[in-house]
């Protein structure tokens, strides 16, 4: 329970939580060759954050996609992703994260 916070807060911070472990869940399965559950729990985890109007968060599995995408040598998919990324730090003002985005895209 997080104390202190009202019910939009409170969710917000159980939200990111979530994202927060599927981002991690992107990454792991990205690097370790498995694109296709990466893809998916990416999606379910931008949607997530989007809903609940987090895009910093969401950026942020955006990247950790886009990161394995270029990893994986799916260039094209991984610029696309990536620049979606840039577009959510940049919409969010996080230039920390989005500078790690475009050295991606470098």
């Amino acid at each position: 329970m997080v104390v202190g916070v009202d019910g939009a807060g409170r969710q917000l911070a159980v939200s990111r939580v979530q994202v927060t472990a599927l981002r991690g869940l992107a990454r792991a399965y990205g690097m370790s060759g498995d694109l296709d559950a990466a893809r998916t729990v990416a999606r379910e985890g931008v949607a997530l954050g989007k809903q609940v109007g987090d895009g910093w968060i969401a950026a942020h599995v955006e990247l950790a996609l886009g990161s394995a995408l270029a990893f994986a040598h799916q260039h094209a998919e991984a610029i696309d992703v990536l620049r979606r990324a840039v577009d959510g730090f940049r919409h969010v003002g996080d230039e920390f994260c989005l500078a790690a985005a475009w050295l991606w895209l470098a």
